[in-house]
């Protein structure tokens, strides 16, 4: 942490305002909806199920961007959490996909 973080969270900041909350809630909605009907469509697919995995850290991103990224300019917020963001979807996607790859444990037992 950098010595203006620290004195930012020694103050209690920082907040994000009540637009600013609303608008994450509205996104991540958003994002649930989509989930939900790539889920229908596709049923089980590895990268859709990715996308749900990720889903809340990426949300997470999306409130650190808000309240401690808001003072920088826009291409570093995009950079950080569209980078972040790849990044955790991409490892969550390798995972489905290592999951997806084994064999169920009960499958040779029967």
């Amino acid at each position: 942490m950098t010595a203006d973080m620290m004195k930012r969270c020694a103050l209690g900041e920082p907040k994000a305002s009540k637009k600013a909350m609303l608008a994450l809630a509205a996104a991540y909605l958003a994002l649930t909806f989509v989930y939900v009907r790539l889920s229908k469509a596709f049923h089980g697919s590895p990268a859709v199920e990715a996308m749900g995995y990720s889903l809340f850290a990426v949300m997470m991103l999306v409130y650190l961007q808000m309240s401690y990224l808001r003072r920088r300019s826009l291409a570093a917020q995009v950079l950080f959490v569209g980078g972040f963001g790849s990044f955790i979807y991409l490892a969550m996607w390798a995972a489905c996909l290592v999951a997806a790859a084994i064999e169920p444990v009960g499958r040779h037992l029967r």
